[in-house]
């Protein structure tokens, strides 16, 4: 039973890198997103001829990661993904009941009061 280990060690290995390249490549499409809809400068928008891929996103963002993982230490990048997962989950959430609440055209009461009940529990279990 001893390989049983390795096994689960190169299984974990490798979903941390899965985890890290999909991170990577999702931060440069978004990137490439913001630059194209003009939130952030033109260059990072730029797309490669032969692979039709981001480029220079993909460069930029994983250059910030290698940066800021070389400086870290193991415990802090692990926390600051772990808030970053979070405040993405957050984020998506609190969109979702905006969307539902106010952009549908019309308003009603029971959307108001049910986004507030949304907006209380958020801040009560956030406590």
């Amino acid at each position: 039973m001893q390989w049983a280990k390795y096994v689960v060690c190169i299984g974990a290995v490798l979903g941390i890198f899965t985890t890290v390249f999909m991170a990577l490549l999702g931060a440069a499409r978004i990137l490439t997103g913001c630059s194209r809809e003009r939130m952030l400068p033109p260059i990072f928008a730029w797309v490669s001829k032969s692979r039709q891929t981001p480029y220079v996103a993909t460069i930029t963002i994983g250059l910030i990661g290698g940066g800021i993982a070389l400086f870290s230490e193991f415990a802090e990048l692990s926390d600051m993904i772990s808030i970053g997962t979070l405040l993405v989950f957050f984020f998506v959430a609190v969109g979702l009941l905006w969307f539902r609440c106010n952009v549908r055209g019309k308003t009603s009461f029971k959307s108001q009061c049910l986004l507030l009940l949304h907006t209380v529990a958020i801040v009560g279990f956030a406590m």
